[in-house]
Formats: C-alpha cells, structure tokens, sequence
C-alpha cells in the first residue's frame, strides 16, 4: 500500500509500489496535484463559492468538472488559478502524510 511522508521545505516522499526502496521525491509544488490525486484526492474538490476558490470535504459532480486543467493551470471555465489547486493539494497532502 503506497504511503506519503513530509520531508523539510515543502517536499514528500511517495513509498510503495514503483516507487523504489527510497521513495520518490515530490519536490515541485507543480506535482502536488498528480500526486494528491494519486492518493483519492480531487480537483473536483476546488469550487468557486461567493467569488472565491473553496475546498470541499469530498469531490463533487456539481459544479465545475476543470475538464481544461489538471490543476497546474487556470482552470478556463470558472477561473480558479493553479494557485488555488496546488494549495488546495498541497494541504490534502499535509493532511495524509505519515
């Protein structure tokens, strides 16, 4: 079963299946999305509300799909940035790490 640990300035470690017997590094903030992802997250879970980008507790199918975006440009349909995305997975990862 892949895991996830925190390790100084920002980056994680991904251990488990693929991932060799030292882990895989994700240091750039750009592969917290892929990465959050790969551990249940969603970019559906990022929705405007009242003009800004909210996180949901759970994915959903209302709302916008960010069908144009994987997290690491400005979603086209309703405007929230990658900022917002990457923040948004960035703290799903803080939360699950070991």
């Amino acid at each position: 079963m892949p895991y996830i640990e925190s390790t100084n300035y920002g980056s994680y470690i991904v251990h488990g299946r693929d991932h060799g017997p030292e882990g895989t590094l994700v240091q750039s903030d750009w592969d917290y999305p892929s990465t959050a992802e790969d551990f249940g997250w969603s970019l559906t879970r990022v929705q405007k509300r009242h003009g800004r980008a909210v996180i949901l507790s759970r994915h959903t199918r209302k709302g916008c799909q960010h069908r144009m975006t994987d997290g690491t440009v400005d979603c086209a349909e309703c405007g929230i940035t990658a900022h917002e995305f990457i923040g948004a997975a960035g703290s799903f990862l803080d939360k699950i790490t070991r």
